[in-house]
C-alpha cells in the first residue's frame, strides 16, 4: 500500500515527537511533498492524505485539475482521499465542496457510522476551520449549531472523507489507517499479495473463469455506480428537506439559508443581497427581510438595523420591510414565550416600530408550518405564504 501525503511534511524528527504514521496494519510506503505540483504519479497511491491549509501558507498552489482529475479517477477505483477542510472551495475535490467559514472546537459526533469511535477520540482535541453544506456528505460531525465539520462519501469503489483540523493530525490519521480504513477498504491492506508489479507477459496465461466474472464485476459496477448516483441524489434531496428543520432552532447565517430555501420552495424568490439577510423583487419595490435567532425576543437594534437598510436605499419609498425571527430558540416551539414570561416574541418598543413602518413581523415556526401544508400538497399553502409575507 501507498499513501501520498501532499500538504505535510512527514518525517524522523516528527516520530521522534510522536507524530508518527507508522501504525500495526503493516508496512507501507509514504512519500510526502509540501507542495502538490510535486507529487509524483497519482495513479501509483492508494491512500491520499492532503492539507489545503499548509499548501496556502507555503504560498503553494493546490492541487491542479489535472492532479485532481487523476485522484479522482483512483479514487473510482478504489482508494481513499482524506482531506482537512479549508476556508475555500477545494474545486480539485471529487465531491463538491460548499464551505461557509466560522471555526470553533466545541463539536457532536454523529453516531452509527465507521468514523464515529475514532472522531469521539479526539474529539476534544478538534479545531475546525469551516463548516459546510451537507450536499452529497454523509455528515460525521457538526458544531454547536448542527453545521456539518466532517463529512465522508462513497465515489464508485472509493471513499472520500473531509475532516476538521485537530492538535495532532498525525495521531488522528494513524488511528483512521489502524482501526477505520481496514475495514472500510480492506482491498488496500491484503497483505497476503506479493508486493512487487506483475509481469507483462502475465495476460497470456488467463485463469478459466477469471474474464467472465471480470466481465460480470465491470457490470456490477456500473449498476452500483448507477445506484450510488440515484442514492446520491436521494440525500442530498433529503438533507436539504430535513435543513428546514432548522427553522426551529438555527440562528445566523444557516437560519438564513434554511428561510431563503423555504421561501424559495414556496415561489417566493429571496436572495440576499448586500448586506440586506433576504430581498424580494416586487413589481413595484423591494421586500427587505431581515433574520434574526435570538435565545429571547426579538429586540428594537433589529429594527433598526432594517431601518438603516431601508433609508440607504436610492428609493426607499419603495421598499417594504420585514423581520423574520425565530425568537426564544432553545425552547419547544409550544413554550415561545416561554410560561411566565414577561416580554412576547418581539419587544414592544420593536413592535412599534413595525406598526410605525408598517413592518410584517413573522417568526420563522409559522414558515415552517406553510411548508410543511405545501410538501403535504396543501394547493393553497404557497398564496397564503405570499399573503402572510403581504405581498
Amino acid at each position: 500500500m501507498r499513501i501520498l501525503a501532499i500538504g505535510f511534511r512527514v518525517d524522523d524528527s516528527r516520530a521522534e515527537k510522536g507524530e508518527q504514521w507508522a501504525q500495526a496494519t503493516g508496512a507501507f510506503v509514504l512519500e510526502s511533498f509540501l507542495y502538490a505540483d510535486c507529487a509524483p504519479g497519482v495513479y501509483d497511491f492508494d491512500i491520499f492524505i492532503v492539507n489545503p491549509v499548509q499548501l496556502g501558507d507555503t504560498g503553494s498552489s493546490p492541487p491542479t485539475p489535472e492532479i485532481g482529475g487523476q485522484i479522482t479517477e483512483r479514487v473510482q477505483s478504489g482508494a481513499v482521499l482524506i482531506c482537512f477542510a479549508a476556508q475555500d472551495r477545494m474545486g480539485w475535490l471529487p465531491i463538491r465542496f460548499d464551505p461557509h467559514g466560522g471555526g470553533g472546537t466545541r463539536v457532536d459526533v454523529t453516531p452509527g457510522h465507521p468514523f464515529s469511535h475514532v472522531l469521539a477520540t479526539f474529539r476534544d482535541d478538534t479545531r475546525y476551520r469551516t463548516t459546510f453544506s451537507a450536499g452529497r456528505w454523509q455528515v460525521l460531525e457538526t458544531n454547536t449549531i448542527g453545521a456539518p465539520v466532517a463529512g465522508w462519501a462513497t465515489l464508485g469503489r472509493g471513499h472520500v472523507v473531509i475532516l476538521p483540523w485537530f492538535k495532532q493530525p498525525h495521531k488522528v490519521i494513524a488511528a483512521l489507517l489502524d482501526r477505520v480504513l481496514p475495514k472500510l477498504a480492506p482491498h488496500l491492506f491484503r497483505e497476503d499479495m506479493p508486493a512487487e508489479e506483475p509481469p507483462d507477459w502475465l495476460h497470456e496465461f488467463p485463469v478459466p473463469g477469471a474474464p467472465a466474472l471480470a466481465e460480470e464485476m465491470a457490470k456490477l459496477d456500473e449498476r452500483i455506480r448507477q445506484l450510488q448516483d440515484l442514492r446520491d441524489q436521494r440525500s442530498t434531496e433529503c438533507q436539504q428537506l430535513e435543513e428546514l428543520q432548522g427553522l426551529l432552532w438555527w440562528t445566523g447565517v444557516p437560519l438564513q439559508r434554511a428561510a431563503q430555501r423555504a421561501l424559495n420552495l414556496l415561489g417566493v424568490k429571496a436572495e440576499p443581497k448586500g448586506l440586506v439577510d433576504l430581498v424580494v423583487d416586487l413589481e413595484d419595490g423591494s421586500l427587505f427581510i431581515e433574520i434574526e435567532g435570538p435565545e429571547g425576543p426579538v429586540r428594537i437594534g433589529k429594527g433598526r438595523q432594517l431601518l438603516d437598510y431601508i433609508a440607504s436605499h436610492d428609493q426607499p419609498e419603495t421598499v417594504r420591510g420585514a423581520i423574520l425571527a425565530n425568537p426564544y430558540r432553545r425552547k419547544h416551539p409550544s413554550d415561545r414565550p416561554p410560561t411566565g414570561s414577561q416580554t412576547g416574541l418581539f419587544t414592544t418598543d420593536l413592535q412599534r416600530m413595525a406598526q410605525t413602518h408598517d413592518w410584517r413581523l413573522l417568526t420563522t415556526k409559522d414558515l415552517f408550518e406553510y411548508v410543511v401544508r405545501y410538501l403535504q400538497g396543501d394547493t393553497g399553502a404557497a398564496d397564503d405564504a405570499r399573503n402572510w409575507l403581504g405581498l
